[in-house]
């Protein structure tokens, strides 16, 4: 089968397929080490890389590698940390899916070694998602806030059904897969739930189905330049914000008919603290010490 017909298929059908080759089994008495070339990867089931800044699911940060080709190089005797992988027992050859270390298997294809180190999951494929993005038990590079919205959407749309189990997968198991909060989940929710009874097709893309566009040129850049300004003409004589109260008046004494949106949105945001953070060390500001 080409790759295109497999890109072509759904989540949910290569899972299917994955599960077809799986039964449940005990991976103890299984090689630590596999030959590089044994390795399998499905970055379309397994690495959700896919964003809107021009990465797409299987690219690798090809600088990372190249370090750690080094890194291998220069200690022959020296393994770096086993990759995760799923075993697929029922395959006709068996498979070794790549699950977790993809910069660590495309830096062992390039240097001087036949075998790299492995770890078996003890789960069935669909669960393997959740491994794949466990960034609590994995060193890895970490997915943007953009990356894990479109992977959170992804997984959602699908309406995805452990074959297993025979159960629908969890908004929680969404959430701790995807490294999303509960509440975007809950957002996420309601936004599919409008698309499919407007009878229109899902959009493959977050972003697009919150009505955001491509961003091609630069539009939500324009956007916040736009809303800084008007905000700093709104709070001319506050250098401070320290009063959450006055701060709550001055809000609503400024924009009564929209109060309403206001604390919707602040109430579905329950990472709107650490978003802040993140953007405030992105522009080099500190919201500690800004405000003099």
């Amino acid at each position: 089968m080409s790759r295109k017909a497999v890109d072509e298929k759904s989540l949910s059908d290569k899972l299917r397929e994955l599960h077809d080759q799986w039964e449940p089994h005990d991976p103890d008495g299984l090689p630590k080490r596999l030959p590089v070339s044994r390795i399998e990867l499905r970055p379309d089931v397994y690495q959700a890389r896919g964003n809107r800044s021009g990465l797409k699911q299987g690219d690798v940060n090809e600088e990372k590698v190249q370090k750690m080709r080094e890194l291998l190089n220069a200690n022959p005797e020296t393994d770096m940390t086993p990759i995760l992988v799923l075993h697929l027992p029922k395959a006709k050859t068996r498979k070794f899916i790549l699950l977790d270390g993809h910069h660590r298997h495309r830096a062992y294809t390039g240097v001087d070694r036949s075998e790299i180190p492995v770890e078996y999951v003890r789960v069935n494929p669909t669960q393997a998602l959740q491994a794949a993005n466990d960034e609590n038990t994995r060193i890895r590079e970490p997915l943007t806030d953009e990356g894990k919205s479109q992977h959170g959407w992804r997984l959602l749309r699908e309406g995805l059904v452990d074959l297993e189990t025979g159960k629908s997968v969890t908004h929680d198991w969404i959430c701790r897969t995807a490294g999303v909060s509960i509440s975007w989940v809950k957002k996420a929710s309601m936004k599919l739930k409008e698309i499919r009874e407007s009878g229109k097709d899902v959009p493959e893309d977050w972003f697009d189905a919150i009505g955001w566009g491509r961003d091609e040129d630069g539009e939500r850049d324009k956007t916040v330049l736009r809303w800084a300004e008007d905000l700093r003409k709104g709070f001319p004589k506050m250098s401070k914000l320290g009063n959450p109260e006055l701060f709550a008046r001055a809000l609503i004494r400024a924009w009564p008919e929209m109060i309403a949106e206001i604390m919707q949105h602040l109430a579905e945001r329950e990472d709107l603290a650490e978003i802040v953070l993140i953007v405030a060390e992105e522009e080099g500001v500190s919201p500690i010490e800004s405000g003099g």
